[in-house]
């Protein structure tokens, strides 16, 4: 093993032609190798380009005629290994197409259902009142001769009193909504209630394993 430790980068780097170390020993330092510009995968570290799979197998830079058996069933785990990282790619690249457009879809429901409507509704709001009231009324016609100081008028007005409503509903009625959600959800119920008795050393095992197998449902769904 310390004849191992005791070779340099500079000599797998000059006998190599493919340049990549696979260290299953974890005897080497990382940062030394690929400051020389070796690929350097390590089991046990990093993230799947790291595995066995994406390995780019050592391929000696001299083949004596015994090894051409060997060079041969590289050759073939070689192509294997290019197949299979193709369809990896495959995969990952509609896996990650697929979620970009979910997440556009839930940045649209959003943009359109928080803001656009709500600024149409707003905006509708405003004209229907003026074309139906306003208009039909002279008296208030009167003090609102245009669109535009109607509309300036109720700006004005109705936005403090929703800030005023809202203010009073988040501080007063919200916790009273939240408090009929939770009673009326067994579900989150159950789940408090067996975090609790987890903490204090009284769960029941068969209980906990049906709350998992729940939520893993639910996960398989996502």
């Amino acid at each position: 093993m310390d004849e191992l430790k005791n070779i340099k980068p500079d000599t797998f780097k000059n006998l190599m032609r493919n340049k990549c170390v696979i260290d299953t020993r974890r005897i080497y330092d990382i940062e030394e190798f690929k400051s020389m510009n070796i690929r350097f995968p390590s089991i046990g570290v990093g993230h799947l380009q790291n595995q066995a799979l994406n390995y780019q197998l050592i391929i000696p830079s001299r083949i004596n005629n015994s090894d051409i058996n060997n060079y041969k069933f590289i050759k073939l785990l070689n192509n294997m290994k290019k197949n299979l990282n193709t369809r990896l790619t495959y995969k990952e690249t509609m896996r990650i197409n697929i979620t970009w457009f979910k997440r556009r879809w839930y940045d649209f429901r959003n943009g359109h259902s928080t803001y656009l409507a709500f600024l149409l509704a707003f905006t509708n709001f405003i004209v229907i009142n003026y074309r139906l009231v306003v208009e039909k009324l002279p008296e208030l016609h009167s003090f609102f001769p245009s669109l535009t100081i109607f509309a300036l008028f109720f700006v004005i007005t109705y936005i403090p009193m929703a800030i005023v409503i809202g203010y009073l509903h988040r501080t007063r009625q919200l916790k009273t909504e939240y408090k009929i959600s939770f009673e009326a959800n067994p579900i989150d119920a159950k789940l408090w209630r067996i975090l609790l008795e987890t903490l204090n050393g009284q769960i029941d095992r068969n209980e906990l394993e049906e709350i998992i197998r729940y939520l893993k449902k639910i996960e398989k769904k996502e």
